[in-house]
């Protein structure tokens, strides 16, 4: 990848590389010798190998190659590592395939991205099986509730959780960011940058994970966007037979597939759209009721897409406290991040902590414990105002973004704030009184920094708050960040 970035890089420096790796330069040297490429003599040296590949096409192999044997380390069956490998190939073909016919210029990168934008998925599928198990009698679930079922797990989904392995691999940012929000199509469209990379990073995501099922909203949405693509790509089997027969060619180049093992993406998009009208209990008979009676069908119609909305913003709700919960400021922090951002706004950034909140549970039990929360909550809103973005970040702790805080004093005087109407505690049943201590570590700044995002500076502040904790005599810490 550092090579990638370096366009005055030459072949003798991808050879030397990839000379460090023998199972690497042999997988390239039966890859220039296959079908494939269809060269009249054996090529024998790698030089000669890079030159009739192409340095695009070498890259490619390389990331692959090593993403292949991340899937053999995790030490999964045969027959699921097989069917993780091929959905990566084939997000990672779709992405470019997409892409090409947009701007040839950034295939390179469309394919990386939806080749590695799920490549902790058969970890996480390891970990935690269940969490991707789909009943018998029900079509896949939707990606996006796979989404919520891991950040319910995990603290992260895997896309969150891809970026930051991105970042530890030295990767662009960009790409990492692509990744963390490679299922969100509404973030993808405000996303700055290449808007033919977001595109083909949203097409790919709308590829199953495991090539065994597909949800039937993704299947539907991606035969849209291929219908509708402005450029053209063709008739939906036909891109989806080309999609598949590229990823077939790869996979088999890269990690032996077995015969048998090919996966028809048009006959898997077919299955799933059969089911497209599919969905659960009551939303089912609601939809029957409208079309057994046309007359309310437009008042049906508009009751079941306001209840959908509902229901969808009650995910982002903590219910216990009515504040955001993790994914709601997962996706609101960002958004409110950039806003603030484009008014030119100071920002405000801080982290809470309960102190010895797991005493409170002990000693006086989880219903008090639960009332401190709620306490803390109502707390944080009075303090900082009907503006703030408040979340509970999980357990005891909990996260505001505030724009227009004019100057690190007064963001200090909301954090002590807090304390003051924290500081009455909660009453025990029998009239005692439970004390409420909380620690405050904040970021404050003149200006949205240029060079940090919402969540970067959200661990900052995670850090603010523990250093209060181990002083012990601090409640409330704000640090001035400028640039």
């Amino acid at each position: 990848m550092e090579l990638g970035r370096d366009l005055d890089a030459g072949p003798g420096q991808y050879v030397e590389v990839i000379s460090t790796s023998n199972s690497l330069a042999a997988k390239v040297l039966s890859s220039v010798n296959s079908s494939w490429f269809g060269v009249r003599q054996p090529v024998k040296r790698l030089v000669q190998a890079v030159n009739l590949l192409g340095m695009v096409s070498v890259r490619i192999l390389a990331i692959t190659h090593c993403l292949a044997a991340i899937h053999e380390r995790i030490r999964l069956p045969d027959r699921l590592v097989t069917q993780c490998w091929q959905a990566s190939v084939i997000k990672a073909e779709a992405a470019k395939y997409l892409a090409e016919r947009t701007d040839e210029s950034i295939a390179d990168e469309a394919f990386l991205v939806g080749l590695m934008q799920d490549m902790l998925v058969p970890l996480m599928r390891h970990l935690k099986p269940e969490l991707y198990e789909a009943r018998p009698d029900q079509p896949a679930p939707k990606l996006q509730t796979l989404c919520l079922r891991e950040i319910e797990c995990f603290g992260m989904d895997h896309g969150q959780a891809a970026s930051r392995l991105a970042a530890r691999m030295g990767l662009p940012a960009s790409l990492g960011e692509l990744m963390a929000i490679h299922h969100d199509a509404t973030a993808l469209l405000k996303l700055g940058g290449n808007a033919a990379v977001a595109d083909a990073t949203r097409f790919a995501g709308l590829f199953p994970h495991v090539c065994t099922t597909w949800a039937p909203s993704e299947a539907s949405e991606a035969a849209r966007l291929i219908e509708q693509h402005p450029v053209g790509m063709g008739t939906v089997d036909e891109a989806m037979t080309e999609i598949g027969d590229r990823a077939q060619r790869l996979a088999s180049m890269l990690r032996p597939i077995a015969e048998g093992d090919a996966v028809d993406l048009p006959a898997l998009m077919a299955d799933a759209t059969k089911e497209v009208a599919w969905t659960t209990g009551s939303l089912l008979g609601q939809v029957h009721s409208m079309m057994s009676n046309a007359t309310q069908a437009t008042s049906q119609l508009s009751a079941v897409n306001a209840e959908a909305m509902r229901l969808q913003e009650q995910t982002k709700i903590d219910a216990l406290t009515g504040v955001l919960n993790r994914l709601g400021l997962d996706h609101t922090g960002p958004e409110e991040w950039r806003r603030l951002a484009e008014t030119n706004q100071s920002v405000l950034l801080m982290f809470a902590d309960l102190d010895d909140f797991k005493s409170v549970n002990d000693a006086y039990g989880h219903d008090k414990g639960d009332e401190a929360l709620q306490r803390t909550a109502e707390a944080l809103a009075e303090a900082y105002g009907p503006t703030a973005v408040v979340g509970r970040y999980g357990g005891d702790e909990f996260v505001v973004l505030l724009g227009g805080v004019p100057d690190q004093q007064t963001a200090r005087k909301l954090g002590r704030k807090v304390v003051e109407l924290l500081r009455p505690g909660i009453t025990t049943h029998d009239g005692r009184t439970i004390s409420l201590g909380v620690s405050i570590g904040g970021i404050w700044s003149p200006a949205v920094p240029r060079a940090a995002d919402f969540h970067k500076m959200l661990a900052m502040a995670d850090s603010q708050m523990y250093e209060v904790k181990a002083q012990g005599d601090e409640h409330v810490m704000i640090k001035t960040v400028v640039g």
